[in-house]
């Protein structure tokens, strides 16, 4: 069964830049308890498809958010540019779990804290387009 989602995480883990800043602590959703940072988390935002007057075109467009969270800003920021550098370097046209992934779009970038572990974030937005 082909799924974009374990293909992103997958694609993710590959990636020489990312794992050289996370190893191999790339999570769905949330950071473990008592996990080594800096970590870095995906989770779907939304999961819309392309529609038109003949209806459903087989086409999606989810939006997956990754966020990346370290005991220092700076760190923070260096794998959110090594996420945005993988995601930029993204074949057009090659599969992502199996599926035939057309466009990634990355956008949309934002610094957080947590005030209550006193943690860095730093994340990025991104579009797949798939069908």
């Amino acid at each position: 069964m082909s799924d974009i989602e374990s293909g992103l995480f997958a694609f993710l883990e590959a990636n020489a830049g990312i794992t050289a800043l996370v190893g191999t602590r790339i999570f769905p959703l949330r950071v473990p308890e008592g996990a080594t940072l800096p970590a870095l988390v995906y989770h779907k935002i939304s999961g819309p498809s392309a529609h038109s007057k003949d209806g459903d075109m087989s086409l999606n467009h989810p939006r997956y958010q990754f966020t990346v969270w370290a005991d220092k800003y700076a760190d923070a920021k260096a794998v959110r540019t090594a996420v945005n550098a993988a995601l930029n370097s993204f074949v057009n046209g090659s599969t992502m779990g199996g599926i035939v992934v057309d466009q990634i779009i990355a956008e949309n970038d934002a610094d957080l804290h947590d005030p209550q572990t006193l943690e860095f974030g730093a994340s990025i937005d991104a579009t797949i387009w798939h069908h």
